[in-house]
């Protein structure tokens, strides 16, 4: 009922940006109760659509997600996340060319959009501003630890968003990246910093030569194969300067693994799996940190999946809809992209099914 009314304000004459404003300026004797309770209920509806969106999923069987499917080969992965065998486990996980084919693709979006997967979902470009932002944040002492003079390598770049940001903070940085359509992003963005080059090439094989004081991987080892992960990171140990790190942002889930399947392929591992392949590439120490600013995007896109379901009725693609989901969220960000997940960690329920960490690997001291 309250997509359907939104969706009558939003096909009027004026937008909904200044219907809601002024909205809430009414005058009435008792405006500032009004606005209050008009929040309130706001609030009200965020919260319990975000719960009614996550007791969808714990009711769900587990075909919900097309394209996601658990992978519960006791060969590969044993029960429990006891060690596995890196050298045979899983080697057809990932299709090189289909993750290509979708990155050369775009699928509707831009460079930038599918870069940080907000594309399929219609939400607006401030989804992903708010991403980055808390992601900046929430590894501001990694990055602030890292000399001004040092040199920055950013393998599986993307659009250039990281990179921009490192080029802007250190002396020199160089990114690597293999599709063309985020390759051609990358230099745009970056064109006008004298200081960071982009190069063309897959990180499994073109690595540039020289050592580095960090080394930025921002969501690469989802779609590789373990043992290219195990692979790559050795090469990249070994062009890691003294006292250096490298940093991997990658989307995760609760417990063993999962793998999506067709157009879009790409593998989530857990945390303690990644960690088992990080032992497999040598010796680090490993610092893990969990990514809220993903989970806060991802939530959007669950109630985006949810309305699509439930409510047929409605535009399945509506930037309008979109933005509507987003900025209620945001509106009772303290409940619904703080409160409710620390609550649901707590109490380790598996919500939103995916989630994202970082992990900083630095040498044994």
């Amino acid at each position: 009922m309250f997509y359907a009314v939104c969706w009558l304000l939003f096909n009027h004459d004026k937008s909904y940006q200044a219907v809601l404003p002024r909205f809430l300026s009414v005058r009435c004797p008792n405006a500032q109760v009004f606005r209050k309770a008009v929040f309130y209920v706001i609030t009200v509806y965020a919260s319990g659509l975000t719960l009614t969106s996550m007791a969808g999923y714990c009711g769900a069987d587990s075909n919900r997600i097309s394209a996601i499917i658990n992978l519960e080969n006791g060969k590969k992965y044993m029960a429990g996340d006891q060690p596995m065998n890196h050298h045979d486990s899983n080697e057809s996980q990932i299709d090189d060319g289909a993750v290509k084919r979708y990155f050369d693709g775009a699928r509707g979006g831009t460079a930038a959009t599918v870069s940080m997967m907000t594309h399929e979902f219609n939400l607006p470009a401030s989804a992903a501003r708010y991403r980055l932002h808390k992601e900046i944040r929430t590894i501001s002492d990694w990055l602030n630890a890292v000399n001004e003079s040092w040199r920055v390598l950013d393998v599986g770049c993307g659009a250039g968003t990281w990179t921009e940001i490192f080029a802007k903070r250190y002396k020199t940085v160089i990114g690597i990246e293999q599709s063309s359509l985020m390759l051609k992003a990358a230099r745009e963005r970056v064109a006008s910093l004298p200081n960071v080059e982009i190069l063309e090439g897959d990180g499994r094989h073109d690595l540039p030569e020289g050592s580095f004081d960090m080394i930025f991987l921002g969501g690469l080892c989802m779609y590789l194969n373990d043992h290219d992960v195990i692979e790559l990171l050795r090469s990249l140990k070994n062009r890691l300067a003294e006292g250096g790190a490298i940093i991997l942002r990658e989307s995760t889930v609760h417990q063993g693994v999962s793998l999506s399947q067709g157009e879009y392929q790409a593998v989530y591992r857990n945390v303690n799996l990644y960690r088992q392949l990080f032992d497999g590439a040598g010796s680090f120490r490993v610092e893990v940190r969990r990514n809220y600013g993903y989970t806060n995007l991802v939530t959007a896109e669950e109630l985006v999946n949810l309305r699509r379901e439930w409510l047929p009725f409605l535009p399945k693609d509506s930037t309008k809809l979109g933005s509507l989901t987003w900025w209620m969220l945001r509106g009772t960000a303290p409940i619904s992209f703080w409160a409710i997940p620390q609550i649901l960690s707590q109490l380790s329920i598996p919500w939103p099914r995916l989630q994202n960490h970082f992990f900083r690997l630095s040498f044994e001291e």
